[in-house]
């Protein structure tokens, strides 16, 4: 519920449901559902550009989730930290949190969160100004997304090759991918 107010623009709304579905993990002993609910908590403050609480509180999911063996937490809560951590100018230690979710989203067979990671990891090198290095991720994330039929994040990474084809002055290329 909290995400899909998210979605809506409806921020109080959102965490509003969040802190209620701490409320009540916190007293169960699925500790694996409160990792959950920590990790999507941190994501809503990374989106919100609060590096700070999105670091703090996927660190505590991760914690969380290691202790369980929730491969899941762990792989979701990595793309929160590890985007956070560029973006706050730790960028070496952001990109290997990036890339190490998006290579255990792969073998966990978890095509979304791995395209996620791809994603965070393609921006990040992006912004910084490393085009090479996101080209080739792009590339990559293109090929797993059609591999496992993610069409949302092959339509991602088609628009991102065609933003650096574009930056890099190759302009038919660029036209032609967005076809």
């Amino acid at each position: 519920i909290g995400r899909a107010y998210w979605e809506q623009g409806e921020r109080a709304a959102a965490m509003h449901h969040y802190q209620q579905a701490l409320i009540i993990l916190e007293g169960e002993t699925n500790d694996a559902e409160l990792a959950r609910a920590v990790s999507a908590i941190s994501q809503m403050h990374m989106l919100a550009n609060e590096y700070g609480q999105a670091i703090a509180w996927g660190e505590r999911a991760l914690a969380a989730a290691q202790g369980l063996q929730a491969e899941d937490v762990i792989v979701h809560a990595l793309v929160n930290v590890g985007n956070s951590l560029v973006a706050q100018g730790e960028e070496e230690r952001g990109l290997a949190l990036l890339t190490e979710s998006q290579e255990r989203a792969e073998l966990l067979g978890l095509p979304h969160d791995a395209c996620r990671a791809y994603t965070g990891l393609g921006d990040s090198l992006i912004h910084l100004e490393r085009y090479g290095q996101a080209r080739a991720c792009y590339e990559r994330m293109l090929a797993y997304a059609r591999q496992v039929q993610a069409l949302m994040f092959e339509g991602v990474a088609l628009v991102h090759l065609g933003y650096l084809d574009w930056w890099a002055g190759r302009w038919g290329a660029a036209l032609e991918r967005q076809q």
